[in-house]
């Protein structure tokens, strides 16, 4: 009888674990769903531009998150975000900062003071050590100028249409990271039919499939120089296609995430 006992003791905890392990399941599945409808639409457009962008997150919850949002008819923001760490608690402070810059960026809030305001927002709601680089980029098309602003994130890379690859440079802190600091935007010139390209730390962290050595930026630099005059699909696909030839498959070991931006002609706002 004891034995019998045992037994169905040990079955009726066998069948609440899987219960519950399936209720987690679903709610990530939930969780999963919700994160990528908070990320634009695939079919985001806007005049004078054209978008590429992959979200492929190393857990079922993501830290990277990436932005658009149109201001009239010829201005565009593109953000770029990296939480450290993955998985859930990641997917919740990318959610909250997510909200966060929405509802600064659509109140008119200068670039700077948005991030001084996210900064605290980071420092306030999360672990100590906790951190965010970020990258914002305003495209003035009409006024054919770039700002970048950053926080301590990887520097956008710009293709010209000839294939010469440089980067903007813009040294500064991530959100979270200690005390304030006076962050400072870098303005520089659109060319036509060149292209930027933002990505996160997960692509180019990300080793080989012996372990051996990590993707890094030479391997990153010689896909994108290929790209001269491409299209931002096909420059995407040079990117994620030389990282899995280098680890060989397609799942990060963490969250990876790469926009794509190719500037048109100059767009005029309509009168």
């Amino acid at each position: 009888m004891n034995s019998f006992n045992e037994m169905a003791g040990h079955l009726e905890a066998s069948v609440a674990a899987r219960a519950e392990a399936e209720a987690l399941g679903r709610e990530l599945a939930i969780a999963r769903d919700l994160q990528r409808r908070l990320l634009p639409s695939p079919d985001f457009s806007f005049p004078g531009v054209e978008l590429a962008a992959d979200f492929r997150p190393a857990a079922a919850i993501g830290g990277d998150f990436y932005h658009f949002l149109g201001e009239g008819e010829t201005r565009l923001t593109v953000v770029i975000a990296d939480v450290a760490g993955h998985g859930l608690p990641a997917g919740i402070v990318m959610a909250s900062a997510l909200a966060s810059l929405s509802a600064l960026s659509r109140g008119g809030t200068d670039t700077p003071t948005l991030l001084a305001h996210l900064d605290d927002e980071v420092r306030r709601t999360t672990e100590r050590r906790a951190f965010v680089t970020l990258a914002h980029v305003r495209f003035d098309l009409a006024g054919r100028t770039a700002e970048f602003t950053n926080a301590g994130h990887i520097y956008p890379y710009r293709v010209a249409p000839d294939g010469t690859v440089s980067s903007v440079e813009n040294p500064s802190k991530p959100l979270g990271a200690g005390r304030p600091v006076d962050r400072v935007t870098v303005t520089v010139p659109l060319v036509d039919g060149e292209a930027w390209v933002l990505l996160s730390d997960g692509v180019v962290e990300a080793m080989a499939s012996d372990g051996s050595e990590a993707f890094g930026f030479e391997r990153l630099e010689r896909a994108l120089a290929s790209c001269g005059g491409k299209g931002p699909h096909d420059i995407l696909e040079s990117v994620l296609s030389g990282w899995r030839a280098h680890t060989g498959g397609d799942d990060p070991g963490d969250d990876r995430t790469v926009v794509v931006v190719k500037i048109l002609g100059p767009v005029s706002p309509v009168r």
